[in-house]
């Protein structure tokens, strides 16, 4: 096999990886906002979070060494954990009360954040046309959001907070890379979000029915093979050819929304949406050529 069909099988491995991993964290999203209509957020999160181990196990098992879940930089691990047990604790309310595809796409909006709060934080330099994308975005975002007489729809704000700590959680992930292996910040986040949920046992949670038991462990597998796929898609392929595959879960979640609840989006939601995909896929080929 010659390199450049050694390349084209690579990349076409990488976005099959990048669709399945999105696949696989849409259908997980669906199966949340099944079981938040019986049981409250953290007791979804913290039974979730149990079959999480399962995937995370096989990773574990894959790499034939339980040294990849040492901690290196205790302090970014937990800063990390933190931030990812607020931003899941806001994805799944919103998943609770809102339409799928909404939140889907309201959080397509944490890379923007994440390329606004990345000269403040991170010292990294934005030029002009990245910041103008990053305008257009929120130009979206306030489109999605609708305001009428400055008055907000409250519960879109949801998602928007999740997505601005989603992006928080990831710039703190650029850092831990550089000392800790990705199964090892998969599972002491798993770890603490699962903590975090069993936290709120005394806080009305409902007994655990057999019937949804089988919902509970897809969901925790489906979040672990998701991060999995999305993981080989990066090591197959470049992150600025497989990224604006992730757009297709807005399409999974339209899809979904529409058989299981009957759910369109509005075309408010349509309009912002269009904005902030193509402000997105600007600044990851802006970044792409920066960094390449």
């Amino acid at each position: 096999m010659t390199t450049e069909a050694q390349t084209a099988r690579s990349n076409a491995l990488g976005i099959i990886f990048m669709l399945a991993g999105g696949l696989c964290i849409t259908v997980q999203d669906a199966i949340t906002k099944l079981l938040t209509e019986v049981y409250p957020v953290g007791e979804t999160l913290g039974y979730r979070g149990l079959f999480t181990f399962i995937a995370i196990a096989f990773f574990v098992w894959r790499e034939g060494n339980i040294d990849c879940l040492k901690v290196v930089n205790f302090k970014g691990q937990a800063t990390r954990a933190v931030l990812a047990v607020l931003s899941m604790v806001f994805i799944v309310s919103s998943i609770r009360v809102l339409p799928l595809a909404d939140v889907i796409i309201i959080l397509f909006v944490g890379p923007i954040f994440a390329t606004a709060l990345a000269t403040p934080l991170l010292g990294e330099k934005v030029g002009l046309r990245r910041w103008a994308a990053v305008g257009v975005g929120f130009l979206g975002v306030l489109i999605m959001l609708r305001p009428e007489g400055f008055q907000f729809q409250t519960l879109l704000l949801l998602p928007v907070v999740a997505a601005l700590l989603t992006s928080f959680r990831d710039i703190t992930t650029r850092g831990l890379h550089k000392t800790e292996t990705t199964i090892s910040i998969l599972f002491w986040t798993t770890v603490a979000v699962t903590t975090a949920g069993f936290s709120t046992y005394f806080y009305e949670w409902k007994p655990l029915q057999l019937e949804h038991v089988h919902l509970f462990a897809a969901g925790g597998i489906l979040n672990g093979l998701a991060h999995f796929c999305m993981i080989s898609a990066f090591q197959h392929a470049e992150v600025s050819l497989v990224s604006p595959f992730k757009y297709a879960n807005i399409i999974y979640a339209v899809i979904l929304g529409y058989f299981i609840w009957g759910e369109v989006p509005a075309s408010h939601m349509v309009m912002g949406a269009a904005l902030v995909i193509i402000a997105g896929f600007y600044i990851m080929r802006r970044e792409a050529r920066v960094r390449g």
